[in-house]
This record gives structure tokens, C-alpha cells and sequence, in this order.
């Protein structure tokens, strides 16, 4: 994990594997007391900037998305939606995959391998004989948002947004999720889901 302090990254190693990496680096240092201060100073700036984004409770967050499974705004996001996945490439919390498979010309031998996919691309939710269960932009929008506040939290009884704003940075629709939380928020207050 990167965190920008202005002219360096504080990083944070949360793994053995990430230890592994970095050993025998020498550009990489132990962040010194300033740095620290610095980076402190940027985490409480923000902490400020997400801090009371949504209109209403984390617990009403739940609730409207709980409501709005049929909401109209799942079909205006799609109309704007151009499937390029950004939202998803750069999420903290998306890991989704498919698995490929390379078969030598004499059928003996193959590899079989991950490589990176997102619930946003076209063919993601294709099975074999061709049916898709999500079809459309809006359907694939609804189901990103679906899986950082409601599923996890019925299965983990957490969000899986990290409140990072990447998504909304890199949308090139310019659709933004606070902005899409809190119309769904205002929908559930005004009884309209």
C-alpha cells in the first residue's frame, strides 16, 4: 500500500511476500520521523475529504441498497457507463479472474493460468452455450455497487468500499460513487425505490 506525502510514498508492507520484494532495494528506506509526521498530516487531510460524503448513515447506505435493485438509476448509470473498466482496475478491493488455458499442438501438454478480468467487461458474466446473466451496462454498474455494499456485508458484515475515490478518478463517464450512493440514499428517504 502507497501513500503519497507530497515528494515521497510512504509504503506499507503487509506481507511476507511484500518483505521479499523490497530486501534488497536501496532506494528503499525506513520512513524517518518527518516522513511520518508528513504522512500523519496526509491521512488526517484525508480523512477530512471523505469524511460525511454520504447523505445519510453507513446503516442507511445498506438499507437503500437493500430497496433499489430495480431503481431507475441503475439504467441512467449504464446509459453513461462505456465499459472501459478503470473503476475496477484500480479498486482495492476487486479481484476478479478467469482462467485461460494454452494446449500444446500434440494435446499432451498445457498450461492453465489466472489472468486479470472485471464484472465490467463485456463477456464477464458469459457462460457456456452463450447465456450472460448481466447483459447490460447498468446490470454489470449494479452489480459492482452491489458487491462493496451489500453483499459483503450480508456474507462479511463489512463494506468492501474503502472509500478511496479511484473508481470515481478514473471514470472516464465521470460517474461517481458518492454521487451514485447518495441518489440512491435520497430515493429510499423520499419512498421512491
Amino acid at each position: 500500500m502507497m501513500v503519497d506525502i507530497g515528494d515521497k510514498f510512504v509504503i506499507h508492507i503487509n506481507s511476507e511476500k511484500g518483505e521479499k520484494l523490497i530486501a534488497n532495494l536501496d532506494y528503499i528506506k525506513e520512513a524517518i520521523k518527518v516522513d511520518m509526521e508528513s504522512f500523519r498530516r496526509t491521512r488526517e487531510a484525508k480523512k477530512k475529504v471523505f469524511r460525511e460524503e454520504f447523505i445519510g448513515p453507513l446503516s442507511k447506505v445498506y438499507d437503500a441498497f437493500d430497496k433499489s435493485f430495480a431503481s431507475e438509476i441503475w439504467k441512467d448509470i449504464g446509459k453513461r457507463c462505456v465499459a472501459c473498466g478503470n473503476c475496477t482496475a484500480v479498486c482495492p478491493t476487486c479481484y476478479c479472474f478467469d482462467v485461460a488455458d494454452e494446449i500444446e499442438l500434440n494435446l499432451n501438454y498445457g498450461v492453465r493460468y489466472r489472468i486479470w478480468n472485471s464484472c465490467q467487461m463485456d463477456d464477464f458474466a458469459k457462460v457456456a452455450g452463450g447465456e450472460d446473466f448481466r447483459k447490460t451496462r447498468d446490470s454489470r454498474q449494479r452489480h459492482r455497487y452491489y458487491r462493496k455494499f451489500k453483499y459483503p456485508v450480508d456474507k462479511f458484515n463489512r463494506y468492501f468500499c474503502t472509500g478511496c475515490g479511484r473508481c470515481s478518478r478514473t471514470c472516464m463517464a465521470q460517474i461517481n460513487l458518492v454521487e451514485t450512493v447518495n441518489s440512491l440514499l435520497s430515493q429510499q428517504c423520499q419512498g421512491i425505490v
